[in-house]
């Protein structure tokens, strides 16, 4: 067989997508080993993470309804809103803040790296409580999130409206806002599963910058660049290629999101389809900004909002299934696993699930792990 495949287009091609989709995931998952918490202290370190994340999306969110508001042409409209987008992600980074639905691409990667680092023998115990502080870790990086998005988009509006006696969103726009994030009547839960798609792609142009950036040697090379040593000297020279070392992925990753989102809706445009996305952390700023135009008018939708509450949960559920679903089959193809263990794992974490429920929420003690001699 492997004589018959020495000369086969088709081995060296998968061979090859394979290496380099392993490479990609590899950085990845060493990313991703940021964003699983064990102790209690990582733990509301990843929450005041997300709040920093939440309050620049507030903003964003003002901004991307002020872009709407200069009814621009389609492209510079859309290009507008990929800035916002692209800089408000690169704002959160340099924040050390963290946007919750990213992170499923990253710790996908971390997992596989899990289930290959464990062999049949070894008991499933360990992989499973891996896996519970993966789930652990992004929900209190969602809560974090919509904690400060909600208010922080209420109170500009509202802010606004005390200024000028207008709220920012017109009450048709706000009903139109809360209409959009109604599971049942819009299709925001399709428009959240093309956002988890960008998330994922996203990921994927993040590996790929830091495969760059180790194969063309970026950081050496700014360091010893004589053109760039006296423009800036030859410290911050230094300090500008470790920078680039430790952070082009993450910069990649965030500034390219920006622009995978935004260019969704441009082109169902341009195809006549109804391409949008839904992204959890947004569709809630929305609802803030949407609720003070309630307020101000003395007319709150209760049954309007409680739909599109529901329907944020079900945005955040997409979001990040199927980014991290994606994330995982590459992770693991690439390594070749063959997942002999899935039903036992899944059984294991169910009943878990039912036994000790809140540890999927919060950090308690670590069970222990008991292997036999």
């Amino acid at each position: 067989k492997l004589e018959n495949q020495k000369n086969s287009i088709r081995k060296f091609f998968n061979d090859t997508i394979s290496l380099l989709a392993y490479e990609m995931t590899e950085h990845s998952g060493r990313t991703g080993e940021h964003y699983v918490t064990s102790t209690v202290k990582e733990y509301f370190q990843m929450f005041f993470d997300a709040l920093k994340g939440g309050l620049v999306v507030g903003f964003m969110v003002i901004f991307k309804y002020l872009i709407n508001a200069l009814h621009f042409p389609i492209f510079q409209d859309t290009l507008l809103k990929a800035l916002n987008y692209s800089l408000g992600f690169v704002g959160i980074q340099l924040l050390h803040g963290t946007v919750a639905t990213k992170q499923p691409s990253m710790t996908a990667a971390t997992i596989a790296q899990s289930i290959e680092s464990h062999n049949e023998s070894e008991e499933i115990i360990e992989l499973g409580e891996f896996v519970i502080r993966v789930f652990r870790s992004q929900f209190i990086a969602v809560a974090g999130n919509l904690l400060l998005a909600l208010p922080v988009a209420f109170g500009i509006s509202w802010g606004w409206f005390e200024f000028t006696g207008a709220p920012i969103a017109n009450p048709e726009e706000a009903m139109h806002k809360i209409e959009g994030l109604n599971p049942f009547k819009s299709l925001c839960v399709l428009h959240a599963a093309i956002a988890g798609v960008m998330l994922f792609l996203a990921g994927i142009l993040s590996g790929i910058a830091d495969n760059s950036n180790i194969y063309n040697k970026y950081p050496q090379r700014i360091k010893m660049h004589r053109g760039l040593i006296r423009i800036i000297g030859q410290k911050r020279a230094i300090q500008l290629g470790d920078y680039i070392e430790n952070n082009l992925r993450t910069l990649t990753g965030n500034f390219t999101l920006g622009f995978l989102l935004a260019f969704v809706a441009f082109i169902g445009f341009i195809l006549g389809l109804p391409l949008d996305i839904q992204h959890v952390s947004f569709a809630t700023g929305n609802v803030g900004l949407a609720f003070a135009t309630f307020l101000s008018q003395g007319q709150i939708p209760g049954y309007a909002l409680l739909m599109a509450g529901l329907g944020i949960v079900f945005i955040g559920v997409v979001n990040i299934v199927v980014s991290f679903s994606l994330a995982l089959i590459v992770a693991i193809r690439a390594r070749g696993i063959k997942l002999t263990r899935t039903g036992s794992l899944i059984a294991y974490l169910v009943k878990q699930f039912f036994v000790r429920p809140l540890a999927f929420f919060v950090p308690m003690k670590e069970k222990k792990v008991i292997k036999a001699d």
